[in-house]
């Protein structure tokens, strides 16, 4: 199921995500942007999934991942610790931060994962992987998933990598812009 997304959602959700700081003052204080993830759809119906993360030259991440109730109840949240990014696919994680799920204690403050791919036509993202050993991070991860081996969802992902080339950077962030 695609979920498409509203300019002023997603620029509120960028909003939302910076925080208090604002990008300009992380350019300068991390370094240039060195990596960007943008995914969102829906697991199921009334299940709404959001994600924007960010990499800096400093090696530092800014993001969060939320799952949402159609009705905008925040149902897991994480803030972004860890991403890989490969050929256009992505392995974000971080730690759950809210939760409103039942016993509240089986979530928060845990680990969690979440797989993203952007192969042009291929747009997809996985649920939550959670209860992975504690010591799995988004790079040990990308190297052990096997493709298959999580259920898929169809969304729209966005996914950019400094190392593809300047001109494919600027196109790919550009892409980013006209969504958001």
């Amino acid at each position: 199921h695609k979920l498409n997304i509203q300019c002023e959602g997603v620029r509120n959700k960028l909003k939302e995500t910076v925080g208090s700081d604002n990008l300009p003052r992380l350019v300068k204080s991390r370094g240039p942007l060195t990596k960007k993830v943008i995914a969102s759809g829906s697991h199921f119906p009334g299940l709404d999934f959001s994600l924007v993360s960010w990499k800096f030259a400093d090696g530092s991440f800014k993001g969060t991942m939320e799952e949402k109730l159609s009705t905008g109840e925040t149902l897991v949240k994480f803030d972004v610790d860890c991403m890989d990014v490969r050929d256009g696919r992505a392995i974000v994680s971080g730690t759950i931060t809210k939760t409103n799920r039942k016993e509240p204690d089986a979530f928060l403050y845990k680990r969690a994962h979440v797989i993203v791919v952007d192969e042009g036509i291929n747009e997809e993202m996985s649920g939550l992987l959670l209860g992975l050993p504690e010591d799995v991070d988004c790079s040990t991860l990308a190297q052990t998933v096997e493709s298959g081996s999580a259920q898929m969802h169809s969304g729209q992902v966005t996914v950019c990598n400094r190392r593809d080339g300047e001109d494919a950077w600027l196109d790919c962030t550009d892409s980013m812009k006209k969504v958001a």
